[in-house]
């Protein structure tokens, strides 16, 4: 929800996909464009970067889609990092958390 939230405040058009139509009710409710349901590859049409949820498994069927396809794959820090024009200070703990 963060990266659809951050592609319309800069001005990137985002459609949201979850097989879950609850997951993404409150981006309905704000106007995004969504898509629920079973995944398609033809989803990717005209997609110029996936930007994944932190939680998806790296062997989800629309990442590894993405990299067949070869649309680059993003997670929501890097979207946020490449938007950014302020300095990144980033800390972890163990194992990324």
């Amino acid at each position: 929800m963060a990266a659809a939230r951050l592609a319309r405040r800069i001005g990137d058009a985002a459609t949201v996909y979850d097989q879950d139509p609850v997951s993404v009710a409150p981006l309905i409710g704000e106007g995004f464009p969504t898509v629920t349901g079973a995944w398609s590859f033809e989803l990717l049409d005209g997609v110029d970067a996936l930007v994944v949820s932190p939680g998806v498994p790296q062997r989800a069927r629309p990442i590894v889609d993405a990299i067949e396809g070869r649309v680059p794959v993003w997670s929501e820090i890097e979207y946020a990092y490449r938007s950014s024009v302020s300095p990144i200070v980033a800390v972890t703990g163990t194992n990324g958390k």
